[in-house]
């Protein structure tokens, strides 16, 4: 499988996933040019939640992963007073859950237990 099929893959399993644990879910199509600041708008219990799914192959996701637009719409969405957004991480068959923030900070977090997106 391609790394853009493999992607939206996971964007999908991502979607239903959320869903699963109640949350309202909607899934940003790319547009034309194939842009959008994130994947997934999520709601529960009256808190927004954006998250940005990546595949990996190595057991830790750098900041470089992310594109420039997409750290310039984090920090805006964040600056309005929302929660920061998460970073969906697929390996090794598991998904973690990553705070932007701390992506932000460290430039490269592993992928250990402590991120494992249970809820």
């Amino acid at each position: 499988m391609n790394n853009k099929r493999l992607g939206t893959s996971f964007e999908r399993e991502m979607v239903q996933f959320l869903r699963a644990r109640g949350y309202w879910v909607h899934f940003l199509q790319p547009s034309a040019a194939g842009a959008q600041p994130f994947d997934i708008l999520a709601c529960k219990d009256g808190v927004p939640m954006v998250v940005e799914c990546k595949t990996c192959v190595k057991p830790y996701i750098p900041i470089s992963r992310l594109e420039e637009n997409q750290l310039s719409a984090f920090d805006y969405w964040m600056s309005r007073g929302n929660p920061a957004p998460i970073i969906a991480v697929k390996y090794a068959n598991s998904i973690y859950k990553i705070p932007y923030l701390l992506l932000k900070k460290c430039e490269k977090v592993y992928l250990v237990n402590d991120y494992l997106w249970e809820e």
